[in-house]
């Protein structure tokens, strides 16, 4: 990119995977060049001098001052020479040579060429009209990205990342220009589609630029299915849970855990039959033990019970210590 920036070409993956061929960037170093005055080593030259008034019939030859002769050279241009360094003579000692940081760039220029080949990839050609996330962020407008799944399958990870990398930008902009005060609102629906670890990151950094991340997927074993951490990382790095219906008992366990605990006093009573005077039987209850137990916030058989719309809402982000409770979600569109 770095290169792609200093010749001003147009930042888009046609011109990144034409640049991911090292022969596609020697050309335009080679064709970088500025002239080169270079001074020739200077020559003795002799010229005819006629000394008739002295001497009729004899000539002598006088030596010329040494004159340096110039020879023009084409050379690099200072930003030419800067690329190529960085990009090949600085690994010339690697197996590879100087093509040693092209070594796996066939691959990945086949994939976006796949890719911008696809019906997809009018989306990533350069238009004036088109989308700038730090212009709607400071606009306070909605953006909606939406892919068919069933359609796009194949391209949605792919996709998803080159989304992840611009809001990572719109984060890190957001920070330099401290804009907490001023909160955005990222929702990342069926995520475990295209799930990665640089969206656990993005989630990490952006609290302190006031970006806000909502996270939704069907269950946590849809993340595991990506990474088997990927889950545990998502849950670890958020601090308000929404809880739905779950079947899968290891998840049942794994949210009355992250749901917590507390104090509380456990009584048992011991009972023994007795026959009374009139062959009636009395429960004596003198005997018992008391103990200090931990009890779950939210049992697992209440997760276990959970009916559509209704759902455990958890918040850790509050000040003030907020008890997780079941309330009933009604459908925003539904009728009546």
């Amino acid at each position: 990119m770095q290169f792609i920036d200093d010749y001003e070409f147009t930042r888009d993956l046609w011109t990144f995977a034409k640049y991911l061929d090292p022969n596609e960037i020697q050309e335009v170093l080679n064709q970088d060049v500025i002239e080169y005055q270079k001074e020739a080593p200077a020559e003795m030259a002799s010229v005819s001098t006629s000394y008739s008034s002295f001497l009729p019939t004899e000539e002598t030859k006088k030596p010329e001052k040494k004159v340096p002769k110039q020879k023009a050279k084409m050379v690099r241009s200072e930003r030419a020479e800067r690329n190529y360094v960085r990009l090949f003579k600085r690994y010339r000692h690697e197996d590879a040579g100087e093509n040693h940081l092209f070594l796996n760039a066939s691959s990945v220029r086949t994939q976006i060429y796949l890719l911008l080949d696809s019906e997809l990839g009018h989306l990533f050609k350069e238009s004036e009209d088109s989308l700038d996330l730090i212009q709607l962020s400071e606009q306070k407008q909605a953006l909606f990205v939406s892919f068919d799944g069933l359609i796009y399958d194949k391209f949605i990870k792919v996709i998803a990342r080159f989304l992840i990398l611009d809001i990572n930008y719109l984060v890190s902009y957001r920070n330099r220009n401290q804009l907490k005060d001023q909160p955005i609102l990222a929702i990342y629906d069926e995520f475990s589609v295209y799930a990665n670890d640089k969206i656990v990151d993005t989630v990490n950094k952006s609290r302190s630029a006031g970006f806000h991340c909502i996270i939704a997927t069907q269950t946590l074993a849809d993340l595991e299915k990506n990474d088997p951490y990927l889950a545990k990382q998502v849950v670890g790095n958020t601090n308000t849970y929404a809880i739905g219906q779950t079947n899968n008992p290891d998840e049942v366990e794994s949210w009355a855990n992250t749901l917590g605990t507390f104090k509380d006093i456990d009584l048992t009573i011991t009972t023994e039959k007795q026959e009374g005077r009139i062959k009636r039987v009395d429960l004596k209850a003198d005997k018992g033990t008391l103990r200090h137990v931990q009890k779950f916030k939210i049992s697992p058989d209440e997760i276990r019970d959970l009916r559509q719309g209704q759902f455990i809402f958890a918040r850790k982000a509050s000040r003030e210590h907020v008890q997780p409770e079941i309330i009933y979600v009604r459908h925003p569109l539904a009728e009546g």
